[in-house]
């Protein structure tokens, strides 16, 4: 199971230049909002062993592409058998962190992209 988090249309044209301009930025941007929705969905994952919580990951998969995931094989019926109750967590816990922390998001992302220039260019 993953989730893309795609930013075409929610950053300011500003910002997607400066991300252009400087492409590391984009990617550590990126990932830094990767790794934030993995902490969210984590503090959401229903828990019984423990396995599947610790089974989330943050990777890059392309320069403008991050996957949140999780290893654990049935991560994806944890996920969407929404009927379930759960003592600790709930379903759709993964898509819950990226829906529910949409600004703080976009807010990483922004952030990391204008200090990262502003250490490049000393401004």
């Amino acid at each position: 199971m993953k989730a893309d988090i795609e930013t075409k249309n929610e950053v300011s044209e500003n910002i997607k230049k400066i991300a252009i301009s400087f492409p590391s930025f984009a990617r550590t941007a990126l990932f830094n909002a990767g790794l934030f929705v993995q902490a969210e969905a984590q503090k959401r994952t229903p828990v019984d062993t423990g396995y599947l919580r610790s089974s989330a990951k943050t990777r890059m998969e392309n320069d403008y592409t991050v996957l949140v995931s999780y290893d654990a094989a049935y991560a994806i019926f944890v996920h969407e058998r929404t009927n379930l109750r759960h003592k600790v967590g709930e379903a759709k816990f993964l898509q819950n962190a990226i829906d529910k922390n949409k600004s703080q998001i976009r807010k990483i992302i922004e952030n990391t992209i204008i200090n990262g220039k502003r250490r490049v260019l000393g401004k």
